[in-house]
């Protein structure tokens, strides 16, 4: 995410009614970070994860709220958090959320 925040700022900024290939772009990346997601997902749950009644689609959705973009840029560099804070939020928040 250090890398990338750039990029996905750009990106979540441009007008897409501007600029449909930038709004294609977004779009695109999203599906493919939701599909990278659902077969992370389905790896948990085949470790025995996704307790507590979470469905595959729920599990996909912690991964895909905790590990956005947005989410980063909001921890990051809306509140200054460390990087190394981040990254053990992350960790420890999906480790309680898919058990």
């Amino acid at each position: 995410m250090p890398r990338s925040h750039g990029i996905f700022a750009a990106i979540r900024q441009a007008p897409a009614a501007a600029e449909p290939s930038v709004a294609a772009l977004r779009d695109g990346r999203a599906r493919a970070r939701m599909g990278r997601h659902m077969e992370a997902a389905a790896a948990v749950r085949r470790r025995g994860g996704l307790g507590n009644g979470l469905s595959g689609a729920d599990g996909t959705a912690v991964i895909f709220t905790i590990g956005h973009p947005d989410t980063y840029a909001s921890l990051m560099v809306g509140f200054g958090r460390p990087l190394p804070g981040y990254r053990n939020w992350v960790y420890t928040s999906l480790l309680g959320a898919l058990r």
